[in-house]
């Protein structure tokens, strides 16, 4: 089943990058209603659409997170399936052993340092931190700085050979200072990407650490059955959140971003979504029973 649902995670992820590369490209219609759509699913979009009176996609993310984590970030976010497809590429150059990921201490300072440079200046209505923080607006400066402006010039190298019936000469304002904060941004991106998988997603994305603490309660969450696990490591060497601890069968809920990478590895079934509500309640149940029975026999002896 998990093998089936990642697939579903892929295809609705490369979807959602290509929609949203092909709306910052020069040659579409940027004011397409079919485009805008995926832009508006993006979750700070969603967060500053809430304060113009439009949360209905924000209310939709968070119960997204709510119920299975943060999926947003494995399926919606077109930066964080730009890293997998950086991370995949890398691994063609790798060894089979370089492949593997290992468990890495959650970063919480740097991770709340992050988020708080993005937020705070929010409420002094300051939003240029969150904007070149934001992983949507970082993979918005790279289609239109890098791939759309590669696809300008192409476009208007063939607008010299064929007529304008075909190709059309197209004309924009080139910004240096946004051209190389794209470049870089990219060449931090794959740095990061090929070496530790979802490390900025961990570490500096804003959105990943606030969907991270409401994933904290969220109901579905990933969990290591240790009288299942025999402890191959298998499960942490594919986790590019490298948010698994092998040897205490520890998922760090707030990093994970539902990849689904575990559970299609674990070869004994030791990894489920399991729902945390229902067992938290059931514990509370099972505690007020014991606490019954422990009462009635102190008044028996008594």
């Amino acid at each position: 089943m998990y093998r089936y649902l990642k697939r579903s995670r892929v295809v609705i992820s490369l979807l959602i990058l290509f929609a949203i590369t092909l709306n910052f490209l020069y040659f579409t219609n940027r004011e397409t209603t079919f485009f805008s759509f995926f832009l508006k699913i993006q979750f700070v979009p969603a967060l500053l659409g809430a304060f113009t009176g439009s949360a209905i996609i924000l209310i939709f993310l968070i119960v997204i997170t709510l119920l299975f984590g943060r999926a947003y970030c494995s399926s919606l976010c077109p930066l964080g399936t730009l890293q997998d497809l950086i991370t995949r590429g890398a691994n063609l150059f790798k060894n089979r052993k370089s492949r593997r990921f290992s468990y890495s201490a959650p970063k919480k300072l740097l991770r709340y340092f992050f988020l708080a440079l993005a937020i705070i200046p929010l409420f002094f209505g300051i939003t240029s931190a969150l904007a070149y923080l934001d992983p949507y607006s970082n993979f918005g400066r790279i289609s239109s700085e890098l791939i759309g402006r590669s696809e300008q010039l192409i476009q208007n190298l063939l607008s010299l050979l064929l007529p304008d019936s075909v190709f059309f000469r197209t004309y924009s304002t080139f910004v240096l200072g946004s051209f190389l904060f794209a470049a870089s941004f990219l060449a931090l991106l794959i740095v990061m990407s090929s070496f530790w998988g979802r490390l900025y997603c961990n570490t500096i994305c804003p959105v990943g650490t606030l969907l991270g603490l409401l994933s904290r309660f969220a109901m579905f969450k990933p969990q290591i059955n240790s009288q299942n696990c025999n402890h191959c490591l298998l499960c942490m060497q594919n986790c590019k959140s490298g948010c698994i601890d092998a040897t205490t069968c520890k998922i760090d809920i707030t990093r994970c971003v539902a990849c689904l990478n575990c559970m299609i590895k674990c070869n004994k079934g030791a990894i489920s979504y399991s729902n945390t509500w229902k067992k938290s309640k059931k514990r509370e149940i099972d505690l007020n029973n014991g606490k019954g029975k422990l009462e009635s026999r102190e008044r028996r002896e008594a």
